[in-house]
């Protein structure tokens, strides 16, 4: 599918849009801009990402958000998030 192919690509060149939990949809942005949200611990472990609107996947498994690290606050598993979501969080706790 188109969507597979643009993440076997890695940083892909087309919009994509975001959902969150609750249903609402965010986009489209660059894939700059989405990594940006990654990176501002804007996009939860629950949120799903698609370059055509129709097709979702999980925001964790598009490579080029980065967001493979966890911690553990407080006995709480908090991620997977991008590394620098994870650090600005850690700063604030």
């Amino acid at each position: 599918s188109k969507l597979h192919d643009a993440l076997a690509a890695g940083a892909p060149s087309t919009l994509w849009r975001l959902r969150a939990s609750d249903g609402a949809v965010f986009g489209p942005v660059s894939p700059a801009q989405l990594r940006a949200w990654a990176e501002d611990g804007r996009i939860s472990p629950a949120y799903e990402v698609s370059d055509d609107g129709q097709n979702w996947v999980p925001a964790v498994s598009v490579p080029f958000l980065e967001m493979h690290w966890k911690v553990q606050v407080e006995g709480q598993e908090i991620g997977p998030v991008n590394l620098r979501a994870l650090r600005d969080l850690l700063n604030e706790a």
